[in-house]
């Protein structure tokens, strides 16, 4: 072989491998840690669903798929020491709660709880993790069985899911946020693209830490190196760190045991609406929707408003100020919540709860009442009143998806629950008599949500016959 030939291959040879590392290191990678956070041998409690969340066959499945998920960690964590009497410092107790004893349990002998609740209005999340309000060094792990959709390569969202989520959703959600109450946070890149292909499964997600494609299950595991940095946060003993010690041996005194204390902690969605609210994205009843659900919670208790019949919201402006403070930190949730109370109750701000109905506008019907049938979807019985949804149409009897539709109306507004109608002033009633409007069930809207889980569509020829074109979600999906 000739000396140029040589150099030749060698100068290859460089330039190949220059482009492989340059293509390898393109990008950083940050792996957040939050912890240690738990000790001992930790006892998580399992909060068995309420049944208005779905099928008892749901119900069993998803409390099931919640404790195999915990129990992966530790499976996983005790294959990794081979210290032989070590693999007993990453032990986990899993205590099931069922519905019934759920009101007198004492959750102080939980470091970690895990609930299931529907998905919070207008947010698309798969759970989130947040310290007790009773005890900073424990975690709440809210699962969200309802996911929004439908999902297109082109959302900015990638990790949107669609409709009620599966059971293998349901387990990868709880592996992902079980690794935060571990003291892990998000494994992420500084390359979006990077982000974007773990999160549309193009790419293998190196950890389950990434924001992820909830039916992406087969690429969304518990890796190795997930495993190695929770060891690397613990250390050799575990759960049973030494640094124990520093930590408050007792909780304050409070009830902990009251299932309202583990619902106090306001959730970040609400925040989303108050800084949309103050920038103008979402209007005045959107940000009441969020009021309306820490009532509904007992995180904000309001006297009733006396001395107005206006069903609509009259909200100051500079109102506004305060919102935008407090989604940006400047003000606690609690000052929130007593600055809100204070102006509701001293008549500042006027705003009526569910039963006063407050969410309805124009001039037209506000009912209030209990639903007494459940037609399909798109339609129910409140007060002996036929209830027709505006522009929103799901599936009729003998049509695909009309089972779903129908079931999915009966677990957002079950036979027996309270809802309000705001009749449409422009189209109160249709061609068949049934007084036509939007559906708020626990201040979630039917019409939308209808429409974000795929069970229904948009009815686009209505669109200049309604009150509530102009929307923001009914905009959304095309009118």
């Amino acid at each position: 072989m000739t000396i140029q030939k040589r150099y030749a291959i060698l100068l290859g040879a460089i330039l190949f491998l220059n482009i492989l590392f340059n293509s390898v290191s393109a990008y950083n990678i940050t792996f957040e840690i939050n912890g240690p956070l738990i000790y001992e041998t930790p006892s998580v409690c399992i909060l068995e669903p309420k049944s208005n969340l779905g099928t008892d066959t749901q119900i069993k499945n998803w409390a099931n798929e919640a404790k195999y998920a915990v129990s992966e960690w530790e499976v996983k964590l005790k294959e990794k020491e081979m210290i032989k009497e070590r693999k007993s410092n990453w032990e986990i107790n899993i205590i099931e709660i069922s519905q019934s004893q759920q009101e007198s349990y004492n959750y102080e002998n939980c470091f970690v709880i895990i609930l299931f609740e529907y998905r919070p209005y207008g947010e698309n999340l798969g759970g989130e993790t947040s310290p007790l309000e009773w005890d900073e060094n424990r975690s709440l792990i809210t699962i969200y069985t309802i996911g929004i959709g439908p999902c297109t390569p082109q959302d900015v969202e990638y990790y949107c899911s669609t409709g009620t989520r599966t059971t293998q959703e349901i387990g990868t959600i709880v592996r992902h946020e079980f690794g935060h109450a571990l003291g892990l946070g998000h494994y992420t890149s500084d390359d979006d693209k990077i982000n974007e292909d773990w999160a549309r499964g193009r790419a293998p997600s190196p950890s389950i830490m990434t924001n992820f494609l909830y039916e992406i299950v087969k690429e969304q595991q518990i890796r190795p190196l997930d495993v190695d940095k929770v060891r690397e946060v613990y250390g050799e003993n575990g759960f049973k760190n030494t640094q124990k010690e520093t930590k408050e041996e007792t909780l304050p005194d409070t009830d902990s045991s009251l299932p309202s204390r583990l619902t106090v902690q306001i959730p970040e969605w609400i925040k989303k609406n108050a800084l949309w609210w103050f920038e103008g994205k979402i209007g005045d009843t959107d940000f009441v929707l969020g009021l309306e659900y820490l009532i509904e919670q007992n995180i904000m208790k309001i006297p009733p408003t006396e001395g107005s019949s206006n069903n609509s919201q009259q909200i100051p402006p500079w109102i506004k100020n305060n919102a935008k403070w407090w989604a940006d930190g400047q003000i606690s949730d609690d000052d929130f919540v007593k600055g809100i109370q204070y102006l509701i109750s001293s008549g500042i701000m006027k705003i009526s709860t569910i039963e006063n109905t407050s969410l309805c506008q124009g001039t037209k019907l506000c009912i209030t009442g209990t639903v007494e049938k459940i037609v399909d979807g798109d339609t129910i019985y409140v007060k002996g009143e036929k209830i027709r949804l505006s522009l929103t149409n799901a599936p009729e009897k003998n049509e695909a998806g009309y089972a779903e539709a129908t079931q999915f109306t009966s677990i957002l507004c079950p036979i027996g629950s309270t809802v309000i109608v705001d009749q449409d002033d422009k189209q109160p009633y249709d061609v068949f008599g049934r007084t036509v409007g939007k559906v708020f069930c626990g201040g979630k809207m039917l019409n939308e949500e209808l429409l974000l889980s795929n069970h229904g569509k948009i009815l686009t020829q209505y669109c200049s016959k309604s009150e509530y074109a102009n929307e923001l979600w009914a905009k959304k999906f095309g009118c």
